[in-house]
């Protein structure tokens, strides 16, 4: 898992809930990783663009 070789990973979800429990169990699990959690919707068009300026806004490249 790219958590334990101490990546930033950005996680996606819809409720804004399970990703704050997610996003607190891996930085618990991979202390050495850097994670972030975006909410959207991908099946809305607006949460999309939104997703995408978000991402675009705080982080330079992408791999």
């Amino acid at each position: 898992m790219l958590g334990k070789e101490g990546h930033n990973i950005i996680l996606h979800g819809r409720s804004k809930a399970k990703l704050d429990n997610i996003k607190g169990a891996l930085e618990a699990q991979y202390p050495g990783s850097t994670f972030a959690a975006v909410q959207a919707d991908l099946s809305l068009f607006d949460d999309v663009k939104q997703l995408a300026v978000e991402v675009k806004a705080k982080y330079k490249h992408l791999f």
